[in-house]
């Protein structure tokens, strides 16, 4: 006989392991949501410190004693070479301010003049000139921070720098006076990613509207970050403020996401073997329930006789079967009864009797001898 044992402690070993997949799924969405609301809290400082920034420049520009906007609007009965100092060392101030800020240069529209916090010249000799022109012509609009780009101040400057951009007009009531241009260096950024995201189990980027790739955690990651797939992070936290995207996971992704896939292909394997073991148990059961069947019909084939037999004398009622059946039932256990008290009298009678006639031969056999 085929035994039930083995269906059984599949189905148990296979509902063991369906309460550890169970406990690992609770866990990796407890890791997700944990994940979410730190890079949530991470991109709500950046924000603050990129909106920080912003208020300050937009401060300087409505102020009615601004260095910064009496550069824009110059006074004939003050010296041109002291509005530009004082604006200059206004720049600088900001600098000072926030120290993630990388540089800043106004450009007015009235003499194409750029002024920064290290010199005054021309448009056609700043490094930066193919950028703010396309601001100006309308090619290129910063409604908000840039994605990363490469800055130059200098012609001479050999190496430029990673910065977001921040672009604002200067409009006081004779119209658009001029820009302001703000840079933020892409370095700065990343430190506070690393001091955020502080661990060798994790890492975050930065990507701009468009999908690319601002910074990493950590510079060196920068091109395996551009490569790596949507899927593989654990949040995406978007600002409404830049329009870019923190996405953060676990360092070692495939890893992580290589375990997440195991355990729904082990359910897939689980759910087919309980499927299997109810067939095999409806197999067995079915196997197993035939010498029994075969009983049952043998014992219903008698009956079907008897009750042939007693519904000849009931004419087919019902009622009148049972109370024959049982009359029957009654007389047989009588017939039994009393056959039984005979045998017990005969039995008797015979117990006693065969003693004497056993003597009775044996005085006989002897007298015959003598």
């Amino acid at each position: 006989m085929i035994s039930y044992v083995p269906v059984f402690l599949i189905v148990v070993t296979l509902l063991i392991l369906f309460l550890f997949l169970g406990v690992s799924e609770v866990l990796k969405k407890e890791a997700e949501e944990a994940n979410r609301i730190y890079s949530t809290q991470v991109m709500k400082l950046i924000d603050q410190s990129l909106s920080a920034i912003d208020q300050s420049i937009i401060n300087e520009i409505i102020a009615d004693h601004s260095s910064i906007r009496d550069f824009f609007t110059p006074q004939q009965e003050i010296n041109p070479l002291f509005q530009t100092y004082g604006a200059s060392l206004e720049l600088n101030n900001l600098v000072l301010k926030h120290a993630i800020i990388d540089s800043i240069y106004l450009y007015r529209n009235s003499d194409q003049a750029i002024l920064s916090k290290n010199r005054f010249i021309p448009l056609s000799e700043f490094g930066d000139k193919e950028f703010l022109q396309a601001q100006l012509t309308g090619d290129v609009s910063l409604q908000s921070w840039s994605g990363s780009r490469q800055y130059v101040e200098f012609s001479s400057q050999t190496e430029p720098i990673s910065v977001i951009t921040l672009v604002r007009s200067v409009i006081l009531f004779s119209g658009e006076e001029g820009k302001i241009v703000t840079n933020v260096k892409i370095t700065a950024l990343q430190k506070i990613l690393q001091d955020l995201f502080d661990s060798g189990i994790s890492y975050a980027e930065l990507v701009d509207g468009e999908g690319n790739v601002i910074l990493s955690r950590n510079g060196s990651e920068l091109e395996r970050a551009k490569q790596k797939p949507t899927e593989m992070y654990l949040s995406d936290i978007h600002s409404p403020i830049t329009n870019w995207h923190l996405r953060s996971g676990v360092e070692a992704g495939k890893v992580y996401y290589f375990i997440s896939n195991f355990s729904y292909i082990w359910l897939i394997i689980g759910l087919s073997i309980v499927a299997l073991g109810v067939i095999w148990i409806v197999y067995i059961t079915r196997r197993n329930y035939r010498p029994v069947e075969l009983m049952i019909n043998q014992i219903q084939s008698l009956s079907f006789k008897i009750s042939q037999k007693l519904a000849t004398y009931t004419g087919g009622n019902q009622l009148s079967f049972i109370e024959n059946a049982v009359e029957n039932l009654i007389e047989e256990s009588n017939k039994f009864q009393q056959r039984h008290e005979e045998n017990i009298v005969f039995r008797k009678k015979y117990f006693f009797k065969r003693p004497w006639k056993v003597r009775e031969r044996s005085h006989l056999s002897n007298g015959r001898t003598k």
